[in-house]
């Protein structure tokens, strides 16, 4: 008869496994959720299932700020308070920034441009010589010559700014492709206000329009007229460091604002049986800012004009038409 052997505890089989090192069971061990900081860890080390767009929970997120998300004029408006003498605390409750951002601004003068030295931004440096806005050299507004107010003529007549990658600007002059002249004075005065620039000249619509274009960061600190939208939809003034140049040069102001929306011709008017011819200047715009800064420019020089209608203002008298011919000249 068989005799039965006795079975071993099954506790003692698996102490005798785990012992030899065969069939030893994994032991899982929790990992502890390491503290991450904004911009250096990986969400790949965070427990699966809580990654996401949010803060995984448990997680302290530290973001570091800088001094340059802050608007131009939340830092003018800290000038012009640390200017009139009050402390930090004071400054920080007037305009709810952080207390120490305002005491950085105030010990490194955030409203000073600073200038690029080894292809960084020296924020603790000397004062730069660089425009806030497009980086460029500081712009000596004041040493521009007529060829800039000529060219504003030109912009506030038939030109436009378009905005293209890496905050560069095209500025896009629309001429008459029948005047060869206008176009190449056009696009000298341009080379002369921008030198570095290339110029391009661009025929289209059948060979009828040249657009005249260069492209810079610089173009709309140089015309501040640039915005949303069309000309005669929004305001358009001049600015307080253009209106000595347009007082010193009015006549390359209306040269240009003649050469791209203005017209000379001969009026024929009908008495009777007679009829009589005289040359009259008409300058053509739907904008009535820029009307008024033709208007203006007239007034400057003597000229006498009047408003012929909605859209015209007209220049008809002997002589502010003999004045205009003296500086204007024939479109060629």
């Amino acid at each position: 008869m068989p005799t039965a052997t006795a079975r071993k505890p099954a506790a003692a089989s698996r102490s005798r496994r785990s012992s030899s090192g065969i069939g030893a069971p994994r032991i899982r061990h929790r990992a502890r959720v390491p503290e991450l900081v904004y911009g250096i860890d990986s969400k790949s080390i965070a427990p699966r299932g809580l990654v996401g767009s949010n803060p995984t929970p448990g997680i302290r997120l530290t973001v570091h700020h800088d001094a340059n998300v802050r608007s131009l004029e939340e830092v003018d408006w800290v000038k012009e308070l640390v200017e009139t003498g009050l402390n930090d605390c004071a400054i920080a409750r007037l305009t709810g920034l952080p207390r120490t951002t305002v005491r950085d601004w105030r010990q490194t003068q955030r409203w000073v441009p600073r200038q690029r030295t080894g292809g960084r931004s020296n924020l603790f440096g000397r004062r730069a010589r660089s425009c806030m806005r497009c980086g460029h050299p500081l712009h000596r507004f004041s040493e521009l010559d007529e060829q800039y107010v000529y060219l504003l003529g030109l912009y506030l007549g038939d030109g436009y700014l378009a905005q293209h990658r890496r905050e560069v600007y095209r500025l896009t002059i629309s001429l008459d492709a029948r005047y060869p002249g206008i176009v190449a004075e056009c696009r000298e005065a341009i080379q002369t206000v921008l030198p570095t620039g290339r110029v391009g000249v661009h025929f289209r619509y059948g060979g009828t329009c040249a657009w005249v274009t260069n492209s810079s960061k610089q173009w709309p600190c140089l015309f501040p007229q640039h915005g949303a939208g069309k000309k005669h939809e929004r305001r358009i003034e001049l600015s307080d460091w253009q209106r000595p140049l347009v007082e010193q040069h009015p006549q390359a102001l209306l040269r240009g604002l003649i050469h791209s929306d203005g017209w000379r011709g001969i009026n024929r008017v009908r008495h009777g049986d007679t009829t009589y011819e005289y040359p009259r200047y008409t300058f053509t715009n739907r904008s009535d800012d820029i009307k008024r800064i033709f208007c203006d420019a007239c007034d400057l020089l003597g000229i006498e004009w009047r408003v012929m209608n909605r859209w015209n203002i007209s220049v008809a008298r002997r002589e502010a038409v003999a004045r205009l011919d003296e500086f204007v000249g024939p479109k060629a």
